[in-house]
């Protein structure tokens, strides 16, 4: 770890950085309320303007309220929660109450607005480096649809669209921050910016170590498993740009320990999850004001993933290895009335393997083929989108998805939307190819999968003025040929398409700044049933209250998060037979707080302390019905946590 500091700190040197020109304390607040948007429709826009639900978390607010990684940050967000019973490690995500999924690929991850976690071995089950390895001091903004986005993304943008924009030189500032925690907690940051020659360059590395948190749960035969669940998560992500070239270099990597085993018997696996990106894009005007942009990028994963063996005790490995590649060429317009036209293609080239020891999927190289197009009509005071995307695969299928919405204000403050959309999810490589035995579990493939499907509706109404915004958002998603692993025999699992999921509910917001203070807060409802007529089979909570308090000055801030949750369903909705071993899920408070002293007579430290979970809350959470072993809930958050930070800006 030090070499690898060491030669980052030296590149300080080399660049003219701008450190006098960046105070992230000196913006105002009020700031947060005047923010513009490019996940919704790939131009830079209005947030209110846009024709799609979207909450945006900036750099400001990660400043003030603090946090450890990416997926932490994201938590505090509507609709967006993290659902780790530490089978893969944290993997999964959901937004709106969707239901959680082993293979975890409803969510689609942009790094500056090109596809990050869309891997072809299931699409997105590896997140873990997406999640951990992100260096927090290189967002610019977070911009989160809740809701489909596949007709500007493609598959995956199927319950919601997390958009990680980064810094531009003149936002990063050089710095490198230590830090050190409980639970043998060690974090180094590191960031530099510069301008040569026109070349805009920013860089942040984050190199993060835990030795883990206690973790203790019971199982079905009286016995008490006990592990620390250590992890680490180094990353980098580089940034060149120049006029109307830019690139993109990320690498992450994030190995956990897990929770393996069966019903009787539990015992301590890993997962390392390593993913790198490299995406070059250019922009070229080429007539009239029709500008042409192009991207190409690579996306590679690396998995090592140890599983249950045939005996407690004798964990097995399984390797995966995923090389996608990604060209994209859209054309844009923008016309003298403000209407404004996009229309690109896409092509996907997957292909990776599962090496030896133990081989599950064949090799893969398929392709997926994409076109898309949205036109917005843009009167005095309503906006008007139509939009599409075709997507035909190898192997037989296609999908054509649409899009409306209308936005309209009624006057300068107030305004509405009525939104339409759908959004799909291909089956993937393991899905359709998939064959092995686990232990006492076999899973099986099959390549007759259908393309998931997902209808979605929403009507808000939004408020805005200077130093306030407020919305309230009602939605229903219908969810169609959702493909799951169905339990045919006491021992056997196949992946089919099943029925219809139906999720409604009632969305909250509201972010309001007063000089020096700061205040966001949130509530979520939402209620769900299978086309069986289950109900709360997504298994989250119905309501969600998240509220944070902040203030700073030009010396010192201070911020409070809570995130209060009800109790997540019992799983035994979708899983009749699973046994009541350890404590069922209750309500609970997740408080954070985050103190920072930065005065200009410390000539560029700052001093931190972060504090979370600081009511020692225990929390519980139901396991998933596919996956063993099959009791009712398993721990899934440490015990109180501090770590203080001491940075120095140059």
């Amino acid at each position: 770890m030090s070499c690898r500091l060491t030669c980052f700190i030296c590149c300080f040197n080399i660049l003219n950085t701008h450190a006098d020109d960046v105070n992230l304390f000196d913006l105002s607040l009020q700031e947060l309320m005047d923010i513009k948007v490019t996940v919704s429709s790939k131009y830079l826009e209005d947030k209110v303007d846009s024709s799609s639900i979207i909450s945006t978390y900036t750099a400001r607010e990660i400043a003030l309220f603090g946090g450890r990684d990416l997926g932490e940050v994201l938590s505090r967000m509507p609709g967006f929660e993290e659902f780790g019973t530490l089978v893969n490690g944290r993997n999964i995500v959901t937004i709106r109450a969707d239901k959680p999924s082993s293979n975890n690929n409803h969510v689609l991850f942009l790094l500056d607005g090109i596809p990050l976690n869309r891997d072809s071995y299931t699409g997105g089950i590896w997140t873990e480096a997406t999640l951990l390895s992100v260096p927090l001091d290189i967002i610019e903004q977070l911009e989160v649809i809740r809701g489909p986005g596949s007709v500007l993304y493609g598959t995956n943008a199927y319950a919601g669209v997390v958009n990680i924009v980064t810094k531009s030189s003149d936002k990063l500032q050089s710095k490198v921050s230590f830090s050190k925690g409980n639970f043998g907690t060690s974090y180094v940051q590191a960031s530099l910016s510069g301008d040569v020659n026109g070349w805009q360059l920013t860089s942040s590395l984050r190199l993060f170590e835990s030795e883990g948190w206690p973790y203790e749960t019971n199982d079905a035969s009286g016995g008490n498993f006990q592990d620390n669940l250590a992890s680490s998560s180094p990353g980098i992500i580089t940034t060149v740009r120049k006029d109307n070239f830019s690139a993109n270099i990320y690498w992450g990597k994030a190995k956990q320990e897990t929770i393996r085993g069966n019903t009787n018997f539990q015992e301590a696996a890993s997962t390392d999850n390593e993913k790198y990106m490299l995406d070059i894009g250019y922009k070229i005007d080429i007539y009239k004001d029709w500008l042409l942009t192009s991207h190409f990028s690579h996306v590679g994963g690396r998995t090592k993933h140890k599983v249950s063996g045939v005996s407690p005790g004798q964990l097995r490995q399984i390797n995966y290895q995923s090389n996608d590649s990604r060209l994209e060429i859209n054309v844009k317009k923008e016309f003298a009335n403000n209407n404004k036209l996009i229309v690109g293609s896409t092509f996907d080239l997957f292909k990776g393997s599962n090496p030896p020891p133990i081989i599950i999927v064949p090799d893969w190289n398929y392709y997926l083929f994409g076109v898309y197009g949205q036109y917005d009509i843009i009167t005095e005071n309503t906006k008007y989108t139509i939009g599409a995307q075709y997507n035909k695969a190898e192997g037989g299928y296609d999908q054509v998805v649409p899009r409306l919405g209308i936005v309209h204000h009624l006057n300068e403050q107030i305004g509405i939307k009525l939104l339409y959309g759908q959004a799909f999810r291909a089956p993937y490589i393991v899905e359709r190819e998939i064959d092995v035995a686990i232990a006492n579990l076999s899973i099986k493939g099959n390549r007759d999968l259908d393309p998931e499907l997902v209808t979605t509706w929403d009507l808000q109404i939004f408020y805005n003025k200077k130093g306030l915004s407020a919305s309230a958002a009602l939605f229903k998603n219908i969810q169609e040929d959702i493909i799951i692993r169905e339990v045919v025999s006491p021992s056997e699992l196949q992946f089919v398409n099943t029925g219809k999921l139906t999720i409604e509910g009632l969305e909250i917001e509201s972010k309001y700044a007063l000089n020096n203070w700061y205040l966001s807060g949130s509530f979520t409802f939402q209620r769900n049933e299978d086309s069986k007529g289950v109900k709360d089979t997504s298994l989250q909570p119905d309501r969600i209250f998240k509220i944070g308090l902040g203030y700073s000055d030009t010396h010192f801030s201070f911020g409070i998060f809570d995130t209060f949750m009800s109790a997540y369903q019992d799983n035994i909705v979708n899983n009749p037979s699973r046994q009541l071993v350890n404590p069922s899920s209750e309500p609970f408070h997740r408080l954070s707080a985050n103190l920072s002293y930065h005065p200009k007579s410390f000539n560029g430290w700052v001093v931190e302390g972060y504090f979370d979970n600081l009511l020692n809350e225990d929390i519980h959470l139901p396991l998933i019905a596919s996956e063993p072993p099959q009791f009712n809930t398993r721990p899934a958050l440490a015990g109180q946590f501090f770590m203080l930070t001491v940075t120095k800006s140059f």
